[in-house]
């Protein structure tokens, strides 16, 4: 797993990199991880508290079923963010309005 307590990470790129190779993050939600954790998918986010943050590292730690269920999950979700997904939507999208040339 990926231990990140980070508070100024501001794209959240570690924790899709770890995710790529099926780990399952441990984190807080601001900046950058805000954004990749909000669905809350890949691991557990922790409030910006040392107790809930060791808690969470703690459960994750113990329990072998859940680390690999998030681990699993994280690898589905760093696919979903991957160059090839990102650049593929916005592709999709000005295919579909293309706009007339004038001609």
């Amino acid at each position: 797993m990926l231990v990140f307590a980070s508070r100024t990470e501001t794209q959240g790129l570690v924790l899709l990199e770890a995710m790529a190779q099926g780990l399952p993050v441990v984190t807080t939600a601001v900046m950058g991880t805000a954004a990749v954790m909000r669905d809350l998918r890949g691991g557990l986010v922790a409030e910006d508290e040392v107790g809930d943050f060791a808690a969470k590292v703690q459960l994750l730690l113990a329990d072998e079923a859940l680390r690999r269920c998030h681990g699993a999950e994280a690898l589905r979700k760093a696919q979903e963010w991957s160059a090839a997904t990102s650049v593929g939507a916005p592709l999709r999208l000005y295919r579909r309005v293309r706009v007339p040339t004038g001609r």
